[in-house]
């Protein structure tokens, strides 16, 4: 039961609490209908002081369960979702629960608003269109934009459910049940659903309406690879905004081209808007780096570095952490400008940044921050990796394979574990 994260260990290590006291419960089944975790909804009580806690609790990832893979109420509904060729995609699994009940069934539910690859992998086994009802600003959401894409290179066609009444799906059924109905029904195409909100956000008659338009639906555009697709869209914005397709032709060429400029610069200002841009992890790989430049003898943190290159992510800074590993291999005195001289034209405006990146560590806390940044490295890579042994587990029915793949994520378990205390 403290494995399944259904009981946990007091303070004191000598007894056990109700992970999920207080709380409606939601059994969470994989596509098969194995259990394999669960989720607690809030009950309302006189309490002032749970209010305080969250409205919606989860179990810990294990072995049999992990997130990112979980389509709530799919082991019931993909039947209909074969036979309809599409799934509707709610958040939670009470607006799941709710449509089933209307008789519309083809429907699963995600945790927030992301799908992931696991998800969409899924889905596509039984059916080639998406209908998304989520809470989530589609066109603000990154993360959520983010799954849109996904199932975009997947090949699903992907509309957009907009809500006669309420602001979720129960909220519409509990309205009137006719009235959820009718929205799915009138499910919209994804880019339309761009365009209509982003017209509805921002005054299309004013300049700074129509650039915070253009600088909003222009780059998801340039994703659509269709071009007659694309122009139709174009043209619908052009007139939108009252310009000419060639104009914002124009603009989304600058847009690509922004794109594909050198991500490292020694431009102050350029650099702060890529490192806004970067993910924690990427982040984190920097500033490690940095660390490791600036040391006068970075080969006392040898074991370290090696173990390093497995973690990291982004390709030039491995390139730069593999040349310094091979330096110190062969026994090469450290001094950066010799190091410089030798790399690759490429490498050298990274390292030339991040030798003079203000990490603000001192002699003092050196040490101390070079573990701490290792572990957190190490710690995100591991999590990473424990989501992609849980999607091959679900997609696997090998015997064999399974125990594998099980012990593999009990071994990473236990190791993030390590890392938290």
């Amino acid at each position: 039961m403290e494995e399944a994260g259904l009981i946990i260990r007091d303070r004191s290590g000598k007894s056990f609490y109700d992970r999920f006291r207080g709380r409606l419960m939601f059994t969470l089944k994989d596509h098969r209908g194995n259990v394999v975790g669960f989720a607690g909804r809030k009950l309302p009580t006189d309490n002032p002081e749970d209010e305080k806690e969250a409205k919606y609790i989860n179990s810990p990832e294990t072995p049999v369960y992990v997130k990112g893979n979980i389509l709530y109420g799919m082991d019931l509904t993909r039947d209909s979702i074969r036979s309809k060729n599409q799934a509707i995609v709610v958040e939670g699994e009470i607006d799941a629960i709710s449509s089933y009940q209307t008789g519309v069934d083809n429907i699963v539910a995600i945790k927030g608003s992301a799908l992931t690859d696991a998800q969409l992998n899924l889905l596509k086994r039984y059916c080639d269109t998406l209908l998304l009802s989520l809470d989530a600003d589609l066109a603000g959401d990154l993360a959520a934009r983010r799954g849109i894409e996904l199932a975009e290179n997947m090949g699903f066609t992907i509309k957009v459910v907009r809500l006669i009444s309420g602001k979720d799906p129960n909220e519409c059924i509990e309205k009137d049940p006719k009235l959820w109905r009718e929205s799915v029904k009138g499910a919209v195409p994804i880019y339309d659903f761009y365009l209509d909100s982003s017209l509805t956000k921002y005054n299309p008659e004013e300049a700074e309406g129509k650039k915070r338009i253009c600088d909003e639906i222009l780059p998801l555009l340039l994703k659509i690879e269709n071009l007659v697709v694309r122009e139709h869209y174009l043209k619908i914005l052009a007139i939108k905004i009252k310009t000419t397709v060639d104009v914002l032709t124009m603009q989304m060429g600058k847009i690509r081209k922004e794109e594909k400029l050198p991500r490292f610069t020694t431009n102050k200002e350029k650099d702060h808007v890529d490192v806004a841009k970067k993910d924690r992890k990427e982040q984190l790989e920097e500033y490690f780096l940095a660390q490791v430049l600036q040391n006068q003898k970075p080969g006392n943190w040898k074991d370290k570095l090696i173990q390093a290159v497995n973690y990291y992510k982004d390709s030039v800074l491995k390139k730069i952490l593999l040349r310094i590993n091979e330096d110190i291999d062969h026994g090469v005195k450290w001094e950066i400008k010799t190091f410089v001289e030798k790399l690759p034209e490429e490498l050298v405006p990274t390292v030339d940044r991040l030798f003079l990146y203000d990490t603000q560590v001192t002699a003092d806390n050196l040490e101390e921050e070079f573990e701490n940044t290792f572990g957190k490295i190490k710690y995100l890579y591991l999590k990473n990796e424990l989501l992609l042994i849980g999607e091959k587990i679900s997609n696997t029915d090998d015997g064999e394979e399974l125990r594998k793949l099980n012990a593999k994520f009990e071994e990473t378990t236990r190791e993030i574990k390590i890392i938290n205390n």
